[in-house]
């Protein structure tokens, strides 16, 4: 898992979260502040929904794709590959040749494809 421009904004909205949380559980223990600390766990819980959005897209960035020399015979080709975890194993798919198409082309054709055996949209 590496650390992606979602992730880290995920991970600021779930500490905005805990805060909130912190906030409102001390203003439950005051006497007619239960509406502040209802409003603190509102926010807070959509900070927490909104950093799960973004754990989904980070998991989308959090892909590269690389080349690697196949040989057949005495001639070598050059593809397109990428890696992804799906549960306890790990996905590696061909993208394409690296004659046929370019890296840009062969890291969202990695995307798409990583977000549908994940079940993400994009």
């Amino acid at each position: 898992m590496h650390l992606t421009p979602s992730r880290r904004r995920a991970r600021q909205l779930k500490a905005e979260a805990e805060r909130f949380e912190r906030e409102a559980a001390i203003l439950q223990k005051i006497d007619k502040m239960q509406p502040a600390a209802n409003l603190r766990l509102q926010t807070a819980a959509e900070y927490r929904a909104r950093a799960e959005l973004l754990e989904k897209r980070a998991r989308l960035e959090d892909l590269s794709v690389r080349q690697v020399a196949l040989r057949k015979g005495n001639k070598t080709y050059c593809r397109w590959i990428a890696s992804w975890r799906e549960g306890a194993k790990i996905r590696t798919v061909y993208l394409g040749s690296c004659n046929k198409i370019t890296r840009e082309r062969a890291l969202e054709k990695a995307r798409k494809m990583k977000a549908q055996a994940l079940g993400l949209e994009i």
